[in-house]
């Protein structure tokens, strides 16, 4: 059960840290936040950051369960099911790291709007 909130996890994040990026470059700041916009993409990248982190992590945590599965194990599909995940979510962290790089080409470029637009 574990696997599969996982694994539906990290697809999730595939999906939402794009879309949320996307808005963020468009220059959308969450009204919840209470700071002002050089720290609200501060905080971003920070978070960007932290996906990478998590799905190295992640991924090679699960690829070595995958592998001890393998050696262990006489069926072989909860190996391969680990190791499916371990992809994903190093899948997780090649999309955060593409993300952090376009988000910081687009603060040094200066393209970001300063100005807050509402949430849609």
């Amino acid at each position: 059960m574990l696997e599969i909130i996982s694994l539906v996890c990290a697809v999730a994040l595939c999906f939402w840290m794009p879309a949320e990026t996307r808005k963020v470059l468009g220059g959308w700041k969450n009204p919840r936040f209470k700071g002002d916009h050089a720290a609200f993409l501060k905080g971003h990248r920070k978070q960007l950051s932290l996906m990478f982190g998590f799905g190295v992590a992640i991924g090679i945590a699960m690829a070595v369960i995958a592998a001890i599965e393998f050696a262990e194990n006489d069926d072989p599909l909860r190996g391969a099911v680990k190791l499916g995940i371990a992809v994903v979510w190093a899948a997780v962290a090649l999309v955060s790291h593409r993300l952090r790089a376009r988000f910081d080409a687009a603060v040094a470029a200066g393209s970001i709007p300063v100005t807050t637009k509402p949430a849609i």
